[in-house]
């Protein structure tokens, strides 16, 4: 996945390497400033997404890999676990 934010408007794509690999999805959202949540479409075939409040947050350091990576590279790994930072979109979070 990369992509670029400008304010609060979000564009990013997705090229899938697993199912349907080299399917490409480009996405166009908003980021609600206010809880970080992000919703918007796919450019092309109008499939619609939101992602969850904390999705997005305002920092001066940019992460680039999964979930796993992002929590190895944390000094409060407990915090970092509980972070959706590196988890696709389909992702429901950790269980118990």
């Amino acid at each position: 996945m990369t992509g670029n934010i400008t304010g609060n408007a979000i564009t990013f794509t997705i090229a899938y390497t697993g199912v349907s690999a080299g399917s490409t999805y480009n996405q166009v959202g908003t980021i609600n400033p206010t809880d970080g949540s992000i919703s918007g479409a796919s450019s092309g075939n109008c499939q619609s997404f939101t992602m969850p409040a904390g999705s997005a947050s305002r920092t001066s350091n940019q992460f680039t890999g999964n979930h796993g990576q992002y929590v190895s590279s944390q000094a409060d790994k407990q915090d970092a676990a509980q972070s959706r930072v590196g988890m696709p979109d389909q992702s429901n979070g950790h269980t118990n």
